[in-house]
């Protein structure tokens, strides 16, 4: 009695981890800009130009853009900016890593720090946080067949949670902006923030479609020396040929801006009121699946004795997924010892899931939406400031088969933000917090890897059997090596139904 197995092969993480890589670097005041007296902020963002897999490693290249807002050391000029960056690289070393696996990686500045050296010098130390997963093949051997021999079997479905595609690429954003007319024509641009909403995704066969809006807000100085700042919005909708994308499938997509750049040109009069904005984009699709197979889950060949071994393996089951968006009212201002509030420049909020749990059919959510506000004030040597505010959040979702270590793939962001300045000079803020969680567990399947049978040596021709509780047709079967057919027939049974301290004849030679 010899067994049949398929090999089935499927996506899943295989590894996991977090590279912290240090970005220092001094910054020089150009030729052509003032002194640095005070430094107001210094912002920075990083974005990734090249990344892959080789043989042992994973290898990441990118840059760090820095962005200074400083007060010039001289009266006749406005605030001041410096703009400048750092590349950096790494190698995370694994010795399990091998070239056909896919890699899903992100970037984020997670500490900048600066030394004022003198009036024309800055010292800038920051760290990167690059967050690495990687994707790769996995094999399962299902017991699904006997050549030769024929044996009595039961079959089984069983559903893996698997990762069918998982890809990335890179797009780019281009429009313009213009200064309004009741407004200075544009100096300088002193700072350039950006924000991906709206993000919307549709699976076809094959096919990615993703919308979404890039929204831009930049700061600068006028030709008065006034600080000012413009906004606008720029839809955008993309098309990813993905092999093997099914319109049933799960999609997670992750759009992080990889650099984006903001250029000054003349309107029609001659004047600075163009904004050209050019923004690179980079895309992860992570697409889930339930694959669904038929294994045996016990056998035996009649007349014989049947020896199973087992093996067990360990695989995800899909739980449950929650798609959820949350309305958060919040009202922040800046410390009374900063600058006085006079008009709000923009305010970029981020989610950032710090815990999340399950227990008695509950999933329950933990985090910080991180808010970065930047603002205009009442005093013309410092135009600019900013203040920083976390506000927690947590949230608890229904979920029937929740339970204690369960495996969460999470999609946390702001999809809404608006802001109004009272008359108090507080921040009225209004936010939706979107949270896209796919719950999965591991599971242990007992899964026959190997058959032996030989000769029984029970000499009886009948054997008078009384049911017990747990018995089952099969059971009995097995336990005597002799077709279900076979007992039903000699009982006279039409269906599989027993009764405890039901008295059933076991034909055992045949």
């Amino acid at each position: 009695m010899e067994l049949i197995k398929e090999n089935e092969e499927y996506l899943e993480v295989l590894h996991t981890g977090t590279e912290k890589i240090s970005v220092d670097g001094d910054v020089i005041v150009p030729d052509v800009k003032p002194d640095v007296l005070k430094v107001l902020q210094v912002d920075a963002f990083a974005g990734l130009t090249d990344k892959g897999i080789t043989n042992g490693a994973v290898y990441v290249e990118g840059r760090l853009n820095v962005n200074i807002l400083y007060i010039p050391d001289s009266e006749e000029e406005g605030i001041g900016c410096i703009k400048a960056s750092f590349n950096f690289k790494d190698r995370i070393e694994n010795p399990e890593i091998m070239p056909e696996m896919k890699l899903k990686i992100s970037c984020d500045v997670s500490r900048v720090e600066f030394t004022l050296l003198n009036s024309r010098k800055l010292s800038i130390k920051s760290t990167v946080s690059c967050n690495y997963e990687i994707v790769g093949e996995k094999m399962i051997e299902i017991p699904c067949g006997f050549n030769g021999e024929c044996g009595e079997y039961i079959n089984e479905p069983i559903t893996i949670d698997t990762i069918s595609s998982q890809e990335s690429c890179d797009f780019i954003v281009r429009d313009s902006m213009e200064i309004s007319s009741g407004k200075q024509s544009v100096k300088e641009i002193l700072k350039t923030d950006y924000k991906i909403c709206d993000k919307e995704i549709k699976a076809v066969s094959g096919k990615l479609i993703a919308k979404g809006i890039l929204r831009v807000c930049v700061l600068y100085s006028a030709s008065d020396c006034s600080v000012d700042f413009c906004e606008a919005e720029f839809p955008f909708t993309e098309v990813f040929d993905v092999y093997d994308l099914s319109e049933n499938d799960s999609c997670m997509l992750d759009l992080a801006v990889g650099d984006i750049s903001s250029e000054l040109c003349e309107d029609n009069d001659g004047d600075m009121r163009i904004i050209n904005i050019e923004c690179l984009i980079n895309a992860s699709l992570r697409a889930y699946r339930k694959a669904e197979f038929n294994m045996i889950s016990d056998c035996y060949c009649p007349g014989m004795d049947t020896q199973i071994q087992y093996n067990d393996i360990v695989v995800k089951k899909y739980i449950d997924e929650i798609r959820s968006q949350s309305n958060i009212k919040e009202i922040i201002s800046p410390d009374p010892k900063l600058p006085q509030l006079v008009k709000v420049y923009n305010v970029i909020a981020e989610a950032e899931m710090t815990k999340i749990t399950s227990e008695n059919s509950k999933v329950i959510t933990e985090g910080k939406i991180k808010v970065y506000v930047l603002y205009l004030t009442d005093n013309p040597k410092c135009a600019v400031y900013s203040f920083k505010k976390d506000i927690p959040f947590g949230f608890s979702f229904d979920c029937a088969a929740a339970a204690e270590n369960m495996i969460f793939d999470t999609d946390t962001c702001i999809e809404y933000l608006s802001y109004n300045l009272n008359a108090a000079g507080e921040i009225e803020l209004r936010c939706t917090l979107e949270q896209n969680i796919r719950i999965t567990k591991k599971e242990k399947i007992r899964m026959i890897c190997e058959i032996n049978t030989c000769q029984r040596q029970e000499k009886k021709d009948i054997v008078i059997y009384f049911v017990k509780n747990e018995d089952t047709l099969w059971t009995i079967a097995k336990k005597y090596a002799v077709k279900t057919e076979d007992i039903k027939c000699i009982n006279g049974l039409e269906g599989d139904e027993l009764t405890c301290g039901q008295k059933l004849l076991i034909p055992v030679s045949k």
